[in-house]
């Protein structure tokens, strides 16, 4: 499935990082924030904060992937609708972030589909890159790989 990148406002800010738009896989939602005060006819705006990441085919030591270019992102999701959340946990690591054109309506369907913990799914008029701060959260399993 092809995301379609220039529906997503500020996409260099994290093309410009990773050289493509990513999957999200293994990515965990930080937060997931729902205000009614957003744009559009449906007021609805939906703020997700994401640890982000791109794994390499190096191994650790410990059997694990190596990932690298982490890093948090922050995307508004605005005049959403339909809205479905459930799972939301300690880790929400997801399998993939899909994000795909709705005809004819031209609205984007936005699915946080989880791997473990939070699954999300809605509509939405814009997404926009709010920001891209490099870095790993504190408390994540990916600490140790802080420099």
């Amino acid at each position: 499935m092809s995301v379609p990148v220039a529906r997503i406002g500020n996409a260099e800010a994290v093309t410009s990082l990773f050289g493509y738009w990513p999957s999200f896989h293994d990515a965990e939602v930080l937060e997931l924030a729902i205000c009614r005060d957003g744009t559009g006819p449906s007021r609805v705006s939906v703020v997700a904060r994401v640890h982000v990441f791109e794994m390499t085919n190096q191994v650790k030591p410990d059997g694990y992937f190596l990932c690298h270019k982490h890093s948090i992102v922050t995307l508004a999701f605005d005049d959403a609708d339909e809205l479905v959340v459930e799972g939301f946990n300690h880790q929400n690591a997801l399998s993939e972030l899909c994000i795909e054109e709705k005809e004819p309506s031209g609205h984007l369907a936005v699915a946080f589909e989880g791997a473990y913990g939070l699954e999300a799914s809605f509509t939405c008029h814009a997404i926009r890159v709010v920001s891209m701060i490099p870095g790993i959260p504190d408390a994540s399993i990916y600490s140790a790989e802080k420099v």
